[in-house]
């Protein structure tokens, strides 16, 4: 997360906001847009630099406590909690479309595959399709309220973030040994490698940035 000080703030640009709310990059691009701010609350930029917003972190922190407070407010996902619910249900509950959901599945399959939550929950039961293509997963509904309340709460997964470098280490030591690795094995490895949780989506992310040539302080210029 590259900050710098301005007026005698500390700031940061976009992918910085996304790394310290939590939320992907994409996400904050939208919800930050000047014609959304008014409508989602997302502070306004304190300076413009080289080509960049500059947000200050306080004001970052200031909308983080309102969305909080807003969650809280929400009511809990109710029903029986043993109840089995497929992806388009939990879609409904998370309130995203059908193409939405099946990106989440696909940023959660790595997680899924080590035994662990992903960015949705283990699934409770994986079966394959009836045509034989991919497969269907299940929830109990107690399981996936559990999940949102805690996603609501605004938590955020400790360690130090990954960075260019980490991911360059680990596929240049996969190439060294004759191996090309997918995104899925690379998030594995990397996860591994730094003894935190990494997704699939932040390995893409670093590889886009990696192709751009930005060291890992710093963000692509925009």
């Amino acid at each position: 997360m590259e900050k710098r000080t301005i007026d005698g703030q500390a700031v940061t640009d976009r992918a910085g906001a996304a790394e310290h709310l939590g939320l992907p990059l994409s996400s904050v691009r939208v919800i930050s847009a000047p014609k959304q701010r008014e409508k989602t609350g997302f502070p306004a930029p304190v300076d413009r630099e080289d080509g960049r917003d500059w947000f200050a972190v306080k004001d970052l922190d200031a909308y983080q406590e309102r969305k909080n407070a807003q969650a809280r407010a929400v009511p809990a996902v109710t029903g029986d909690p043993n109840e089995l619910i497929d992806t388009e249900a939990f879609a409904e509950i998370l309130g995203v479309k059908k193409p939405t959901m099946h990106r989440y599945v696909d940023l959660s399959r790595n997680d899924w595959d080590q035994g662990r939550d992903g960015y949705l929950p283990l699934p409770d039961e994986t079966e394959a399709a009836s045509r034989g293509v991919g497969s269907v997963y299940r929830w109990r509904r107690g399981r996936v309220a559990d999940r949102v309340a805690e996603q609501r709460k605004g938590g955020r997964r400790s360690g130090p973030a990954p960075t260019v470098e980490d991911l360059a280490a680990v596929v240049d030591e996969a190439m060294g040994r004759g191996e090309e690795l997918t995104g899925r094995e690379i998030a594995a490895r990397m996860t591994e490698r730094l003894g935190r949780d990494v997704s699939l989506q932040s390995v893409r992310r670093l590889q886009r940035r990696r192709r751009e040539g930005s060291p890992s302080t710093r963000s692509p210029r925009r």
